[in-house]
């Protein structure tokens, strides 16, 4: 029950919480926006900062195709597709899943003593970065000093199947109107279901997101009859 708990908490903190506070402020308090990004990118195992930083750039190229081999969308479901494809569900959810769970050892491991190792740009600040890395490894830390088992099996099975839960959201967020690439009116799926966006602050309105980003996830629905049915 604790697993399954987990998994879904951390899947949605990531299209949620983690989603809303990269457009908008919690808070009006610079420090409580700090701590704020510090809890979730430890309970939602991913950092904010980086988080924040691929989904920009997913807004400005949405699942863009390879050019000379590259994407500018870091996560397009282009970047590693045949033959200008889209890549496999599952390869791709399990690419980035296992990505996303190892990245704060990852950046311990070989980058946390090298900054200028680091590309991040100039608005984050590398020892931002790093405190949302380290608040991830001490909250795993954590639950492996309470419960040595459960702590792995959480890192290993349940950080990783939430992330594979989250990217699966990802891809189906435009499942079907990959052909609209380009046009933020058409390139993104909805969901209108009312309990859908009651427990999901509203994420469903997808599309609307999308055609205006800047616009507060209170008031997307006031972008829906500015689309095409």
């Amino acid at each position: 029950v604790i697993s399954v708990f987990h998994v879904l908490w951390i899947a949605s903190i990531n299209n949620t919480s983690l989603h809303h506070h990269s457009h908008w402020k919690i808070f009006n308090s610079n420090l409580l926006n700090q701590i704020y990004n510090v809890l979730v990118s430890a309970v939602s195992t991913a950092n904010v900062q980086q988080w924040r930083h691929n989904h920009f750039i997913h807004h400005k190229y949405t699942n863009d195709s390879p050019v000379n081999g590259k994407c500018k969308d870091n996560v397009s479901v282009f970047k590693f597709g045949d033959d200008g494809k889209m890549e496999n569900y599952w390869t791709f959810c399990f690419r980035l899943a296992l990505a996303s769970t190892l990245n704060c050892w990852r950046h311990l491991v070989l980058e946390s003593w090298r900054p200028k190792s680091v590309h991040l740009p100039r608005w984050i600040d590398f020892k931002t970065i790093q405190r949302e890395y380290f608040a991830t490894i001490i909250f795993d830390l954590s639950i492996l000093a309470i419960n040595f088992w459960y702590g792995l099996w959480y890192i290993v099975v349940v950080s990783f199947v939430g992330q594979f839960l989250t990217w699966s959201w990802h891809y189906g967020d435009h499942y079907g109107s990959e052909q609209y690439r380009g046009d933020t009116t058409r390139d993104s799926v909805s969901i209108y279901s009312r309990w859908y966006n009651f427990l999901t602050f509203r994420n469903g309105y997808h599309q609307e997101h999308h055609h205006s980003p800047g616009v507060h996830w209170t008031k997307f629905h006031e972008i829906t009859p500015l689309l095409p049915e």
